[in-house]
């Protein structure tokens, strides 16, 4: 790939290579025909045409004054004539190069627009059309990202909202800490179903009015969630086994308000679907619920 966009680039260095080149052969020739046919041959016959037509004198004296005016100025005329063809093929060159400019111009004029139309450029200049539009493509990628995951968040405060009864009925307070750019590709639905089982076991086991903190953060290569709340100590031999199916003991967190043991082993299920992982921790009374995803990873439909 690399390659090819070098040999793509090479193709407009030698376009833009021919044209100066083509413009310096013109101005050479322009300037050779000019001497060769016009001025050496018969410049002199039209100087003397010219006096005679437009101020009326007569042969002779027409003559005179070439002889005595122009004939020995003929370097300096062909000089003069030298540099105004050379001036107009230099200014032709100068548009030509402004004009890829006024072109990459216009590209990013479009990159900021955030229109969604193609960026289109002439056919020399594809190297430049690819870069423009994959940037734009990346712009255009970046910001939906940022606007699902505001919208991911916006669904975690509004389960929070739901929940909050749960939460009021012992004085429990919520926090969300969340950076605004963590992106996770999962199926919503059932990430909803995990945070839920999470939340509503935070607050059928966390001590009256104490907080409980969802912290999410940025990874190597995944986004991690904490579910941290003040409740009973769990026996370190049992942190594994909260996630097992119906598991219940006397000292152990169920999530499911029914009281079936199975709030977190479908939690765990939905994780490990999305290739991710949950496990407990708890040190003294501060227990932590964690959740990792990866930030890209297909998903399993269950």
């Amino acid at each position: 790939m690399n390659r090819n966009w070098k040999d793509e680039y090479t193709a407009f260095r030698l376009k833009l290579l021919r044209y100066i080149c083509g413009c310096i052969v013109l101005s050479a020739l322009l300037v050779l025909t000019l001497y060769l046919f016009f001025w050496r041959q018969r410049m002199g016959n039209w100087i003397v045409w010219g006096l005679e037509t437009l101020f009326g004198m007569g042969s002779l004296e027409a003559y005179y004054f070439y002889a005595e005016h122009f004939r020995g100025q003929k370097p300096l005329f062909f000089g003069a004539a030298v540099l105004l063809v050379s001036g107009v093929l230099l200014w032709r060159v100068f548009c030509g190069i402004t004009r890829y400019f006024n072109e990459i111009d216009q590209g990013i004029d479009s990159l900021l627009a955030d229109d969604g139309a193609k960026i289109c450029l002439s056919p020399e200049m594809l190297p430049f059309e690819r870069k423009l539009n994959a940037a734009k493509q990346t712009l255009e990628q970046r910001k939906a990202e940022t606007a699902q995951a505001e919208q991911k968040k916006d669904e975690l405060v509004q389960l929070l909202d739901e929940l909050s009864p749960l939460f009021s009925r012992r004085g429990n307070t919520t926090a969300l800490q969340m950076e605004e750019t963590l992106v996770v590709h999962a199926d919503a639905d059932k990430l909803a179903r995990v945070f839920s089982n999470l939340l509503k076991n935070a607050a059928a086991y966390s001590y009256p009015g104490t907080p409980v903190v969802i912290t999410a953060e940025r990874g190597e290569g995944v986004v991690r969630l904490l579910f941290c709340n003040q409740g009973p100590a769990i026996p370190a031999d049992t942190l594994s086994a909260l996630f097992d199916k119906f598991y219940r003991l006397d000292k152990a967190r169920i999530s499911d308000t029914g009281g079936t043991g199975l709030g977190l082993a479908i939690a765990k299920e939905i994780v490990l679907l999305h290739g991710g992982k949950i496990w407990a921790g708890s040190r003294g009374e501060s227990i932590v619920f964690t959740v990792e995803l990866p930030i890209e990873e297909n998903i399993q439909q269950k």
